[in-house]
């Protein structure tokens, strides 16, 4: 039997190391009542973003290409992403952002691979993170990619959702550590960690492969950028190109508080 080396906490703080300390990029949890998966960003400097679902037609060329926007709200708070075993895909907070972003997309116990693209550029606007906190804590569990970048450095994180059987087939160890090499579908060799979730389908567990790697600048208009991209369709729709597939995308910063465009907060914040 494969032996599975998987880091398992309560949540996961992702870090990424830069050649002036350490920055906490964003967290992974898992719920305990039911399995559902939620991605936050506590630890950038708040300001308001723009989300909505991106719709790509059948006859789309290249997704890079596609303009976003169109249909969009925004928000002054840094929005949750969550999404749960019957598929349900949302941004929201409790309390500060309405639940109206929302998609359903293919159920946790359909995912079979890409589950979400995280891009960032500005990581010294990102908290430090603290020696107190690299201590091994079974709740709150430190995820540091040690890429030694510079500040100024692009990067990118993909979580892959696999079943415990899956996740089996596509990885090899070679050492007692939770940290594996991964090959890119283009060839590139990343570093991986395997996180354990709580859910739970026909007995098997699952878990969220996580891949970090420095790209080139997203964009040279603004310092700091923030794109995320998640809730897609089960991969039989979403890479057959007869058909139409939808996501959900944020982006951030942007001025919402004098967009145009619908402010879905239930709290504005005033600073």
């Amino acid at each position: 039997m494969k032996k599975l080396n998987i880091y398992i906490a309560e949540r996961y703080v992702v870090a990424v190391r830069t050649t002036t300390g350490t920055r906490k990029i964003f967290q992974v949890m898992s719920s305990k009542s039911d399995g559902s998966v939620y991605v936050t960003f506590p630890y950038f400097e708040a300001q308001g973003g723009q989300m909505g679902e991106v719709r790509l037609d059948p006859e789309r060329k290249n997704p890079s290409d596609i303009v976003v926007g169109d249909g969009f709200s925004v928000s002054t708070h840094f929005v949750k992403y969550s999404h749960h075993p019957s598929g349900v895909a949302q941004f929201s907070l409790t309390g500060k952002v309405k639940s109206v972003v929302r998609r359903t997309s293919a159920s946790l116990s359909h995912v079979n691979g890409h589950f979400f693209t995280f891009m960032v550029q500005g990581l010294e606007h990102f908290d430090q993170l603290r020696d107190e906190e690299r201590a091994f804590n079974p709740r709150k569990g430190v995820v540091e990619f040690g890429l030694d970048c510079g500040l100024d450095q692009s990067l990118k994180f993909v979580g892959y959702y696999y079943s415990e059987r899956e996740l089996a087939s596509r990885t090899s160890y070679g050492a007692n550590t939770p940290w594996i090499k991964t090959v890119t579908p283009d060839g590139r060799a990343v570093m991986g960690i395997a996180l354990a979730t709580n859910y739970m389908y026909r007995g098997e567990r699952t878990y969220l492969m996580l891949t970090g790697e420095k790209i080139p600048t997203i964009t040279v208009s603004q310092e700091a950028f923030l794109s995320f991209m998640g809730g897609f369709d089960p991969p039989e729709i979403a890479f057959n190109h007869r058909y139409p597939t939808s996501f959900l995308m944020f982006i951030y910063p942007v001025d919402a508080k004098s967009s145009t465009l619908e402010n879905i907060d239930l709290i504005k914040e005033t600073n």
